[in-house]
């Protein structure tokens, strides 16, 4: 191959291996080789010097190490992305740029790629938010704003989207135009790999690097899955918790303000009690002066209907368990009890005073002309007040 792992130019590193061998040196050393399918493998060369009938010559013993490279490769990524896991959770009252851009920079160290993406994938999977990539020659990840696109105008970096499955792309053609459908300028492009990462039945986040030097494989896959769910569970996590904050002030706000209302209506409450107590003592107080005078005093609505008729009113019946609307309406003088309602309702609607003569019937048959003042008093229940005057030798005998 041109190149061993290191970078280190193959046919100078092997000159340096053989004149170290013929000098006596047989430590081991790894070398990589190409396979007649374009894969590298990896082995451990064992070199010394020997001589044959008087000939100089170099024994080498080649055994294949690829699975214990990989193994080792594996362990070290496992370890790259534990620790990206807790400086991921130490870093999670960050920004949401700051962790997406972390969690790049260690997917490019992971996967061994230059370059990378990660976007965030609305609910109805129709609109990619780029919230860090790299761009450039340098990798360097870009501090810029989250960039929308919608899914209907992405090109091949949308696939796994489209196919919910991981896409792997190692033999893109130099001159392909699949540099202009990725989401920055990446050039050249030689492969590429994405993957969506889901929660539940539903991908909430899209995860692309490019252009590793090796072929991409279902390990980066698996470790590019691993590390982009675990970012998202943090995410997911601080979404959550900045709701529950926000709810929870709002809730201290609606709180306090309960309080101001509590406040308000136990001061108001407390004006009732003692409005009412005033009230109920100034009823207490009226009650007792009308039922002291000599005079019928009786209160009513403004339909007519007596809702109050004080003891001297009482008197003048022998059935004191009467409601006072039904004592008002059998004493009224049949002649007279349309004449007298219809006049109350009148007066009702004019506000106003007014003086009437009419007669009542006790319960004893005797017949009583009455000259009745009634004064409105319009409260919140439009409540009238009647004093009725009982006008001397005014008794007839019914025949």
């Amino acid at each position: 191959t041109p190149l061993q792992r290191d970078g280190t130019d193959s046919a100078q590193y092997l000159r340096t291996i053989i004149y170290q061998a013929a000098s006596g040196d047989t430590h081991p050393y790894e070398w990589r080789i190409l396979r007649s399918d374009n894969s590298w493998t990896d082995t451990e060369v064992s070199m010394c010097s020997i001589t044959i009938h008087g000939k100089k010559l170099l024994h080498a013993i080649v055994r294949d190490i690829s699975i214990r490279r990989k193994q080792e490769e594996d362990a070290r990524i496992n370890e790259i992305r534990l620790k990206a896991m807790l400086d991921l959770y130490a870093i999670r009252d960050k920004t949401l740029k700051e962790i997406t851009d972390y969690t790049l920079e260690q997917a490019l160290c992971i996967t061994g790629s230059r370059h990378g993406y990660l976007a965030f994938v609305s609910e109805d999977e129709s609109v990619l938010t780029m919230y860090s990539w790299s761009g450039g020659q340098s990798g360097e990840i870009k501090q810029e704003k989250p960039i929308s696109y919608e899914m209907s105008r992405i090109g091949v970096w949308g696939d796994a989207i489209r196919n919910r499955t991981p896409i792997i792309l190692n033999h893109i053609e130099p001159g392909s135009g699949i540099e202009k459908e990725l989401p920055a300028s990446y050039h050249p492009v030689s492969r590429h790999l994405n993957v969506p990462i889901f929660d539940k039945d539903r991908i909430v986040l899209l995860a692309g690097v490019v252009n590793k030097e090796e072929p991409y494989s279902e390990s980066e896959v698996h470790q590019l899955t691993l590390l982009m769910s675990g970012m998202w569970g943090i995410v997911r996590r601080k979404k959550t918790e900045d709701i529950l904050y926000k709810k929870n002030a709002e809730l201290l706000e609606a709180y306090d303000q309960l309080r101001l209302i509590e406040t308000e209506l136990r001061d108001k409450y407390e004006d009732i009690r003692i409005r009412s107590a005033d009230l109920a003592e100034s009823e207490e107080r009226f009650r007792r002066l009308s039922d002291q005078a000599p005079v019928y005093i009786m209160m009513g609505d403004e339909t007519g209907h007596i809702t109050y008729c004080n003891n001297q009113w009482r008197k003048v019946f022998s059935d004191s368990q009467v409601s006072a609307d039904t004592l008002w309406m059998q004493a009224l003088h049949p002649d007279d009890r349309s004449r007298i309602i219809e006049t109350y309702k009148k007066t009702y609607s004019a506000s106003d005073s007014f003086t009437a003569e009419y007669r009542i019937v006790t319960s004893q048959g005797n017949v009583i002309w009455l000259l009745s003042t009634a004064t409105p008093r319009i409260t919140g229940a439009a409540i009238f007040f009647f004093i009725i005057i009982l006008l001397p030798s005014t008794e007839i005998l019914i025949i």
